[in-house]
Formats: structure tokens, sequence, C-alpha cells
């Protein structure tokens, strides 16, 4: 089942002190985690975080699961740096299979989230290089 999941790229991984203790996904941006703000914005559960790798057994109440396994088709990778405004959600929902439904998510022109055009190994994204520009085919502007 595809989900949402939030990546911690290169940049997100060097925001030390902070990302040596957890994800940037369970940073807070004003009064709610990075998380939660994806989460109210695409309306969509998260299925997983995907941090770097001394970050992979991270597992606090609160937290999101570390992405274990394949990541699905048609999964949204947002990422964990970006905090969406909570008063922008969007009206084509990922779940909703219509065909107005986004492959990519962008602000200011550049890409925030993409759902994956196939099945994705969980090492795709392993050492935080990797960019999310090339996962989906259609934008919207948020």
């Amino acid at each position: 089942m595809s989900g949402l999941y939030l990546y911690d790229d290169a940049r997100a991984r060097e925001f030390e002190p902070f990302a040596l203790t957890r994800p940037v996904s369970d940073m807070v941006a004003g009064t709610v985690p990075q998380r939660a703000r994806w989460q109210t914005v695409l309306q969509m559960p998260v299925a997983g975080v995907i941090p770097s790798a001394h970050l992979a057994d991270f597992d606090e109440v609160a937290s999101g699961p570390s992405a274990r396994g394949r990541i699905p088709a048609g999964s949204v990778i947002a990422n964990a740096r970006f905090a969406p405004r909570l008063s922008t959600v969007h009206r084509f929902a990922p779940n909703d299979n219509s065909e107005s439904t986004a492959d990519l998510w962008l602000s200011g022109g550049r890409v925030v989230a993409a759902r994956t055009a196939r099945e994705l190994a969980p090492d795709y994204f392993s050492d935080g290089r990797r960019a999310i520009d090339d996962l989906g085919r259609s934008g919207v502007e948020t």
C-alpha cells in the first residue's frame, strides 16, 4: 500500500546538532512537527521516514516509523525540510485516484514532494543525495 514518506536529504542530515538526535520530520516548525504538517496538507498518514543511517532505528512514541522494506509505487516522498502552510490543504489529495492527482508538489518553482512511479528499493535514498525531482511527472504549485 502506498503512503507518505518524509525524506531527510543531504542538507537535512547536516542540520547539526539537531539532526544527530532525530529525523528532521520530528522537528517542530511553529507549533507543529514537520510530520504533522505534511499529514495535514496531503491528508495522508505517514508510512515512514527516510532518515540518515544512524537514525534508522530512531523510535519515540510520537515519531513516524523509519521506512522498512520497499517503498510502493504511488507513494509520496516529501522533503522533510519543507514546512508546508497548514492553511494550504490541496484540493487533490494523493489518495483520490483521479486523473487530476498531482505527481509533483512545488513551492516557489522547487519540488517539495513527488509521487513514485515505481516501487523503490529501501536503499534508493540511503546517502541522502538523491533528489526527489525525478520521481514525478506533472506538478501542482502549492
